[in-house]
């Protein structure tokens, strides 16, 4: 028997800075590098203000792209368990139109 359980969290962050670059290898392909810092507000089992590092990198061919996208946050209380730190990762599918 695991110690997880299931909730849902809401995650604003209306401020944050980052990084982003694109390496082009040709003119149909690239790269992009990205990386944001902040404070944000969780909305789950309470409500907390916590920071997020959120780096990501997305293959770009023409007007498509695909990616991975990682968040950590890290706070106090961030849920019914009293964790402190989560890890996220997310794919990321998208396109130009």
């Amino acid at each position: 028997m695991d110690n997880y359980s299931l909730y849902s969290l809401i995650m604003v962050g209306p401020l944050n800075i980052g990084w982003s670059n694109t390496f082009s290898f040709n003119e149909d392909m690239g790269l992009q590098l990205n990386i944001n810092f902040g404070f944000i507000l969780v909305v789950g089992y309470d409500f907390n203000a916590v920071y997020l590092i959120n780096p990501g990198l997305k293959f770009r061919f023409n007007s498509f792209a695909v990616g991975l996208d990682i968040a950590i946050i890290n706070g106090n209380n961030l849920s019914a368990q009293n964790h402190s730190l989560f890890t996220l990762v997310g794919l990321t599918v998208g396109g130009k139109f």
